[in-house]
């Protein structure tokens, strides 16, 4: 079995710039991530009686790296899993 679709995901618990060593930096307790973004989720499962194992992955299509004139990198978001299901 395989499945392809669209992924709309926001961010549960942004991470913030620290920097220890300069504390009067202007990045200090800006959020890192952007709080939503957009992927595709590609599925492959093989299914064996009512169980199904597989995989499936997310891929980020949308740059999260919140912009400020301090950052100017980009942080794409990608991710894979390994999956056993019970389905009635």
């Amino acid at each position: 079995m395989f499945g392809l679709g669209p992924v709309f995901s926001f961010t549960a618990n942004n991470d913030t710039y620290n920097i220890d060593a300069i504390p009067d930096s202007p990045l200090n307790h800006i959020d890192k991530l952007k709080n939503f973004g957009l992927g595709l989720q590609p599925s492959v499962f093989y299914q064996i009686g009512k169980f199904r194992i597989g995989a499936e992955a997310y891929v980020g299509l949308t740059n999260m790296e919140k912009k400020t004139a301090y950052t100017n990198g980009s942080h794409y978001i990608h991710d894979t899993v390994v999956t056993v299901q019970f389905h009635f």
